[in-house]
């Protein structure tokens, strides 16, 4: 009776779109996930399997144990990149530096201090 192996996307969460997830099991090249092919379903063989996820900030590895007839399924979770931290950390800045400006409409020290966390990056 075959195994299958199912490795997908969580359901919930946000994903960065650019995020490519490069999947390989026993050092075999199985396929790509990202936001608009969120599963791979493979046939795997029994016994113990290395299952190797890569994307941008590096692997994550999951050693499994198969036995036969037995489904297993993989969830990648999502994660705060780097880029989305900075994103939201720049949104921040703008958003408070136009409050400020329409509470006091003269350009201050005041005015910048919005972008203070942008330093810390």
């Amino acid at each position: 009776m075959p195994s299958t192996l199912l490795i997908r996307l969580s359901k919930t969460g946000t994903y960065y779109k650019k995020n490519n997830y490069a999947v390989t099991v026993n050092g075999l090249p199985i396929g790509n996930i990202n936001v608009t092919n969120t599963k791979v379903e493979i046939s795997a063989e029994n016994g113990k399997s290395i299952v190797e996820i890569k994307d941008e900030s590096g692997i994550k590895i999951k050693k499994i144990d198969i036995k036969p007839g037995q489904s297993k399924i993989i969830t990648i979770n999502p994660s705060a990149t780097r880029e989305m931290v900075n994103g939201i950390f720049i949104g921040i800045g703008i958003v408070g530096f136009a409050i400020t400006f329409i509470i006091y409409p003269k350009i201050s020290f005041a005015s910048f201090i919005p972008f203070v966390p942008i330093v810390f990056l």
